[in-house]
């Protein structure tokens, strides 16, 4: 038996030519400023399918935690590249002249400021100390952690 239709409503198909058709419309449509509204639809879907592909993943990427340092300099970075360059403010070029600059200022701020200072964390901080807990004497309602005893109408006490 089929599953019912609506089971199969939201099904998106995973199809290489999908994929360069919706590139293809992509492009179009940002190139024409009438159309750009309808350019989201198909980046999303090109989002898609590169997220559900699984490739090798590339060392670079394991050897560090750059997420905070694309966080504070990709702002900067952007806005300078916009005044400095102001003949390239379309978004595309921006992005594409941004994202290595930014890339490079998130590595080194990883291997050479926040690296090193995750090693002195341990001279500072100092983990807390888990306090005994006895569950069979805890009264009703209180609480330890993320957990509460509650007694419940008609059970035992």
């Amino acid at each position: 038996m089929p599953p019912p239709c609506w089971l199969s409503v939201w099904q998106v198909v995973y199809n290489i030519f999908a994929l360069l058709l919706s590139v293809a419309a992509a492009i179009l449509m940002v190139k024409n400023p009438i159309y750009t509204y309808f350019s989201p639809f198909f980046v999303a879907y090109i989002v898609a399918y590169i997220g559900l592909l699984n490739p090798r993943k590339l060392p670079v990427i394991f050897s560090g935690d750059y997420s905070y340092g694309i966080y504070l300099y990709a702002y900067p970075i952007q806005q300078a590249i916009t005044m400095l360059l102001p003949g390239m403010r379309i978004w595309y070029i921006n992005f594409l002249i941004t994202v290595p600059i930014v890339g490079l200022f998130a590595a080194f701020s990883w291997h050479c400021i926040e690296k090193r200072a995750l090693r002195l964390k341990r001279f500072f901080y100092k983990p807390p100390v888990a306090a005994a807990y006895d569950w069979q004497t805890a009264a009703p309602g209180d609480v330890a952690g993320k957990e509460a005893v509650i007694s419940v109408p008609g059970s035992p006490a």
